[in-house]
């Protein structure tokens, strides 16, 4: 999967120069971060569930142990951010282990990204992409 950005969208983005990426370990999350961060129009974050699993620039913060229960405190990671690119969720997990995964599925995907966007909202977060 290539991405690329064009050269008006570049213009457009030293508008809105801070994004926090939330699920940086997945698939899509990995590319948009490298993407990114080698472009001097954005101050990229990321924020992770676990340990970083990806080599990033030195520019990059990370804010790990994040996750997307109902009790999460997004404060720290959404201060002076102007757009949320939230990734993160639960997805086809192979070893289910959860007695209740539909459940689980809308508690975190659901409840955990509304919690996320009231605190962008909060925050004084201009843009939230939610990508499922």
């Amino acid at each position: 999967m290539e991405m690329t950005i064009t050269k008006d969208e570049k213009v457009k983005a030293r508008q809105s120069t801070s994004v926090l990426i939330t699920g940086a370990n997945g698939f899509i999350g990995k590319k948009l971060t490298k993407l990114l961060g080698e472009l001097d129009e954005y101050k990229v974050s990321i924020a992770v569930r676990k340990k970083c699993q990806i080599i990033l620039a030195s520019h990059i913060n990370v804010y790990e142990d994040l996750d997307l229960s109902n009790d999460c405190d997004w404060t720290k990671a959404l201060e002076n951010i102007d757009c949320v690119i939230h990734l993160a969720g639960r997805a086809h997990i192979l070893n289910e282990k959860s007695e209740n995964p539909l459940e689980d599925f809308r508690k975190i995907n659901t409840e955990g990204t509304l919690n996320l966007a009231s605190q962008a909202a909060k925050c004084g977060v201009k843009r939230f992409i939610f990508l499922k």
